[in-house]
């Protein structure tokens, strides 16, 4: 709930029409240019691609239904534990690539564009699959 009110995931009619969420670590662990082909390939996909802030700010974005889905990746368990809570309260999906453990990776959103971006992301990081929480 938000000021009283209940918030949804916002599922846009087609991923033309969907708004996602990014981030790439500052300091990343894996080649970098494997998040910009993922970014590469969501991008020619959706409608539009921004970076608002942290992860957890953006979870809570995404909860609300300002954006439709969510990929950002080498998180911190305490970036995620209430952004979880609010996307699956507010009817949506969240996939881990590590659980709840330190550089995981997460993808989130209306159930439609969850799931394409997981299988984007599990196609582009091969080394990693995704399990929902």
């Amino acid at each position: 709930y938000k000021n009283g009110e209940r918030i949804r995931v916002r599922e846009a009619r087609s991923l033309k029409k969907s708004l996602v969420i990014y981030g790439f670590p500052s300091r990343a662990r894996r080649d970098i240019d494997l998040y910009l082909k993922a970014f590469k390939r969501v991008f020619d996909e959706v409608g539009a691609m921004r970076r608002p802030g942290a992860a957890s700010v953006d979870l809570a974005l995404l909860s609300e239904g300002i954006f439709s889905g969510l990929m950002e990746f080498e998180l911190k368990p305490w970036d995620l534990c209430a952004g979880i809570l609010l996307v699956k309260e507010a009817g949506g999906e969240v996939y881990l690539s590590r659980g709840l453990r330190d550089r995981t990776d997460v993808v989130a959103g209306s159930p439609k564009v969850a799931k394409f971006l997981k299988e984007v992301v599990e196609e582009t990081l091969k080394d990693e699959s995704f399990s929902p929480y």
